[in-house]
C-alpha cells in the first residue's frame, strides 16, 4: 500500500511538471506567432534599439520624465501633449514602439520649423456612454489639417482610444503599440496622451524594428507568465488532492487551493504577456478586478481553518463585507458613480486588513501549537506571509504611481512572487505536519501493538480481549434490536493443560515454548476467529457471522489435527492437550455477553475434568 501511495504521488508531480512545461511552450509558441519568428526570439540581444523615455518637453517648454508623470482631473479627452526631436539618422524599418496603461494617444510627426504646439482644439465626438467612437481618428486628423501650417505638423501616425465602453473599468487596460518613423529623421515627434484616470502611464518608449521590440516585451513578461501558470497548475494539484484527503485536512487544503486559484488567474489576467499576445480586453480586464475581490474571502475561509488557536471567525466577519462591497462596486459601475479601478483602493484595504489579522493570528497559534503539542507554523511562514505584504503594498504603491518602478512589467508583478513564497512556505508548513502525524501515527500503532498483543505469543492480550467485548455488547444490542437472525456469536473457551507439570519439571523455558506452539496451532486452526491468551494457559476465541458455528466446527478439527500430529513429533515427553468449551448467541438469546463467556467456561472445565478421568489423572493439577 505504501508503495502505491509514493507511485501516486510520483505520477501526480510528474503530470504536473508536464503540464507546466506544456504551458511553458504554449505561451512562448504564441508569442512567436505573434511576432512572426521563433528564431528571433530566442536569439535577439536587442542591441540595435535607442530608448527615448527620457528627453521630453512638455507644452511649456520643461524637460520632463514621461514615464514619471501623474495626469491630475484625468477623464480620457483631455491631452497632454509631449514632444522630442527624432535622430538625424534612422536605420531602415525603425519603429516607434511603448506601452500605455488606461491612456489613448495620437503620435504626430512636425517638420521643426515652425513653433512648438501648444494646445490641442479639436471637436470629438462622443455617444451617449461616453466612450470615444471611431471619429476619434477623424477630429485629429482634422486637427492636424487645419494647424499644419502653424505647427508644421505632416501627418497623425498612428491613434489609439483608450477610453472601454464601461462594461468594469473606463479604462482599457494594458497596451503595446508599434508605428514606423524611419522615414521621420530629424522630424518633432509629438505624443498626445489621452489618460483615464490619474495613475495612467505610457512607458518603455524605444526606437526600435516593431518585430523585435513586440518580442523584447513578451520576453520581459514571460516569466510571470509562467509563474502565475505555476500557482494556477499548483491550486489545481492542490483541490485535486483534497477530494481524496480526510474531513479535516479537506477543510485546510480546499481553501488554500481555492485561494491559490483566485490568486494565480487574477495575475494571470493582469499579466502583460497575456495582454501582448492575446490582445487587451475589457472583459478580461474586469475579470481581473473581480477575482482580486474574492482574495479576502478565500484567505479568511484559508485563516479560520489552518489556525487551531480558538477564536471568532474572520471569514464570518470578511465574507459578507466582501460580498457588500462587490455587489455595491457593481452597482457603482453600472451607475456610473465609480469604476472598478477606482474602487480597488477598498480591495486592497480589505486584503490589508485580512493579511494584518493572519499576521497576529498566526503568531498567537505557534504559541498556543506548541503549548498543546498541535503541529507547529515554522517562524518562516510569518515572515512570508509579512514579505506578501510587502509585495502587495509595493504593487499598490505603484498601480497609485506614489511609486515609479518601469522596470516592473504589470500590476501584480510583487504579489505573484510573494504570494508563490508564502503558498511554498504554508505548504512546508503542511507538509512538515503530515510527516509528523505520520510519525505520531506509526508510534500510536506501535504503542497500540505493545499495549494490546501478548508478549509472549503475539496473539490479542487480556486488554485486547476487553477492549473487544466493548464491540461485541454494541453489535448485541444492534442485532437484538434488528431481530437479525443473520449473524451468530461463538464463544469458546480453551485451557491448556498439563502447563504447571511441565513448568515444574522441564522448566519455564520449556512451558514458554510450550505456550507459544499452542498460540501458533490456534491461530493455523481457527481463520476467521479473533484470538486472545486471557491467563497463562487459558485461550479464548470469538468468531461471528453468519457462518460461525460452521467456522468453529471445522477450526476445531483442524485444531485437534494439529495437537495430535505434534504430539507424535514432539520431542519433550509432553502431550499437548487443550480442554474447551463453546457456546453460541443468536438474536433471540436472552443471555448477555457476559453469561455467554460463563457457559463457556462451565463446558471447558467440563471437558477438562473428563478429559482427566480418561487419563486417570484427576489429581494432576
Amino acid at each position: 500500500m505504501k508503495h502505491k501511495n509514493t507511485r501516486n504521488k510520483i505520477n501526480i508531480y510528474i503530470l504536473m511538471v508536464s503540464f507546466i512545461l506544456l504551458m511553458s511552450v504554449a505561451a512562448v509558441l504564441a508569442a512567436a506567432g505573434r511576432t512572426g519568428s521563433m528564431e528571433n526570439l530566442i536569439a535577439y540581444t536587442g542591441s540595435d534599439s535607442i530608448a527615448i523615455t527620457d528627453g521630453w518637453k512638455n507644452t511649456s517648454g520643461q524637460d520632463i520624465s514621461i514615464r514619471d508623470l501623474r495626469y491630475f482631473n484625468a477623464d480620457g479627452y483631455t491631452p497632454y501633449v509631449f514632444h522630442r526631436t527624432l535622430p538625424e539618422e534612422l536605420p531602415e524599418n525603425m519603429d516607434l514602439g511603448f506601452l500605455t496603461k488606461d491612456a489613448g494617444f495620437a503620435v504626430f510627426v512636425a517638420d521643426g520649423s515652425s513653433e512648438p504646439l501648444t494646445q490641442i482644439d479639436y471637436d470629438l465626438v462622443t455617444e451617449e456612454n461616453n466612450s470615444v467612437t471611431t471619429e476619434f481618428k477623424t477630429a485629429l486628423n482634422r486637427f492636424v489639417y487645419h494647424n499644419a501650417e502653424t505647427y508644421g505638423l505632416t501627418e497623425v501616425l498612428s491613434v489609439y482610444c483608450g477610453v472601454g465602453t464601461g462594461i468594469g473599468t473606463k479604462g482599457m487596460g494594458n497596451s503595446l503599440h508599434t508605428m514606423n518613423i524611419g522615414d521621420y529623421a530629424g522630424k518633432e515627434l509629438y505624443i498626445a496622451l489621452f489618460p483615464v484616470y490619474e495613475s495612467s502611464k505610457i512607458s518603455h518608449l524605444q526606437l526600435q524594428n516593431a518585430q523585435y521590440f513586440t518580442q523584447s516585451m513578451i520576453r520581459g513578461t514571460i516569466i510571470g507568465f509562467i509563474l502565475s501558470l505555476v500557482l494556477v497548475i499548483m491550486a489545481n494539484v492542490i483541490l485535486t488532492m483534497s477530494l481524496f484527503m480526510d474531513a479535516i485536512s479537506k477543510k485546510i487544503y480546499t481553501p488554500l487551493g481555492l485561494l491559490i486559484m483566485d490568486v494565480g488567474l487574477w495575475s494571470l489576467l493582469s499579466s502583460r504577456t497575456f495582454d501582448f499576445v492575446l490582445g487587451a480586453s475589457e472583459f478580461t480586464n474586469t475579470m481581473s478586478f473581480y477575482l482580486l475581490m474574492l482574495v479576502p474571502i478565500f484567505g479568511s475561509m484559508f485563516l479560520d481553518t489552518f489556525t487551531y488557536r480558538p477564536h471568532k471567525s474572520v471569514a464570518a466577519v470578511v465574507c459578507p463585507a466582501t460580498i457588500c462591497y462587490i455587489i455595491l462596486a457593481a452597482v457603482s459601475n453600472y451607475a456610473g458613480w465609480y469604476d472598478l479601478y477606482e474602487t480597488k483602493i477598498l480591495t486592497d484595504a480589505l486584503i490589508l486588513i485580512v493579511a494584518l489579522i493572519a499576521v497576529y493570528l498566526f503568531s498567537k497559534d505557534i504559541h498556543f501549537r506548541k503549548e498543546y503539542n498541535f503541529q507547529r507554523i515554522h517562524s518562516i511562514t510569518i515572515i512570508n506571509l509579512v514579505i506578501t505584504m510587502v509585495c502587495g503594498l509595493l504593487d499598490v504603491a505603484r498601480n497609485l504611481s506614489v511609486i515609479m518602478l518601469d522596470g516592473a512589467q504589470d500590476n501584480a508583478f510583487f504579489v505573484r512572487i510573494g504570494v508563490s513564497i508564502l503558498c511554498l512556505g504554508i505548504l512546508l508548513d503542511i507538509y512538515s505536519g503530515y510527516v509528523s502525524q505520520h510519525k505520531k501515527a506509526s508510534l500510536a500503532v506501535t504503542f497500540k501493538d505493545i499495549a494490546f498483543l501478548d508478549e509472549l505469543t503475539g496473539i490479542g492480550n487480556r486488554s485486547a480481549f476487553a477492549r473487544y467485548e466493548m464491540e461485541l455488547e454494541a453489535l448485541i444490542k444492534e442485532l437484538s434490536a434488528k431481530a437479525d437472525d443473520s449473524q451468530s456469536i461463538i464463544y469458546a473457551s480453551l485451557d491448556l493443560n498439563d502447563l504447571k507439570y511441565v513448568n515444574d519439571n522441564l522448566g519455564h523455558a520449556i512451558g514458554d515454548v510450550y505456550i507459544k506452539t499452542a498460540a501458533r496451532i490456534l491461530r493455523t486452526s481457527f481463520h476467521s476467529a479473533n484470538i486472545y491468551r486471557v491467563g497463562g494457559d487459558e485461550f479464548s476465541l470469538f468468531i461471528v457471522g453468519k457462518d460461525a458455528r460452521d467456522d468453529y466446527e471445522g477450526g476445531l478439527k483442524r485444531m485437534l489435527r494439529a495437537q495430535d500430529e505434534y504430539n507424535k513429533t514432539a520431542n519433550s515427553g509432553i502431550r499437548m492437550e487443550f480442554a474447551y468449551g463453546v457456546s453460541e448467541w443468536r438474536y433471540f438469546d436472552m443471555r448477555t455477553l457476559h453469561q455467554l463467556e460463563v457457559d463457556a467456561d462451565k463446558a471447558m472445565y467440563a471437558k477438562k475434568r473428563e478429559m482427566k478421568i480418561e487419563r486417570g489423572t484427576l489429581d494432576r493439577r
